[in-house]
């Protein structure tokens, strides 16, 4: 595991894994800010970037538009980024109501 991760290391942001849990805290999602409550589906995200291993939960909205195969900016986001874009706002009214 230790090899594994000094080559993920080298690489300026690497997903070592993408889960859907149940949450039993409250927790903030990294894409928009929002804080969801304890018992909230949200996709916590494991992942090396820019050398260092970082742990990210995200609400449901976040994690699907990160997903969209035209989303190239990944590395750019901040806690909180999402909400402002334009991109957001149109695809989360698109999809989500």
């Amino acid at each position: 595991m230790y090899i594994l991760i000094q080559k993920y290391l080298k690489l300026k942001t690497m997903v070592i894994s993408n889960k859907l849990v149940y949450t039993r805290k409250e927790h903030t999602c990294w894409g928009c800010g929002i804080k969801f409550p304890s018992r909230s589906d949200m996709s916590i995200m494991t992942e090396v970037r820019d050398g260092k291993i970082l742990s990210t939960s995200w609400c449901e909205v976040c994690n699907d538009f990160v997903k969209k195969p035209d989303f190239d900016w990944y590395d750019d986001i901040v806690i909180g980024d999402l909400r402002d874009e334009e991109q957001y706002k149109e695809f989360k009214k698109l999809h989500y109501g």
